[in-house]
C-alpha cells in the first residue's frame, strides 16, 4: 500500500513539557498509523536506522509535527516507507 494509504494527518495536542506547566498542550498536527501490533509498529519505528520515536493512542501509532524540524521531513518519510512496508 502507498504511504497516503496508510498514514494520515490527525489534530493533535502536544505536551509543552513538564517542569512547571506538566499538564500544559499546544494545538498540534500529527501523523496517525493504525495498525493490527501497534507496538511492534512504534517499536520498529525506534529502532530504526534513522530513529522515529512515536507514541501509541488507542491503539493507533502517532508522531507529533512538533517533533520533526523542517530538515527532517525526507528521512522521516524514508523511514515511515521502510517500516511500514515491512509491516505490509
Amino acid at each position: 500500500a502507498a504511504l497516503h494509504d496508510r498514514v494520515q494527518v490527525i489534530e493533535s495536542r502536544a505536551a509543552i513539557g513538564g517542569g512547571s506547566l506538566p499538564t500544559q498542550t499546544l494545538a498540534s498536527f500529527a501523523l496517525a498509523m493504525p495498525s493490527s501490533h501497534p507496538q511492534q509498529l512504534a517499536r520498529r519505528l525506534r529502532l530504526a536506522s534513522q530513529p522515529v520515536v512515536p507514541r501509541v493512542e488507542d491503539g493507533v501509532v502517532v508522531i507529533d509535527a512538533r517533533t520533526v524540524l523542517r530538515d527532517e521531513d525526507d528521512a522521516l518519510l524514508a523511514t515511515l516507507r521502510d517500516v511500514l512496508a515491512v509491516e505490509g
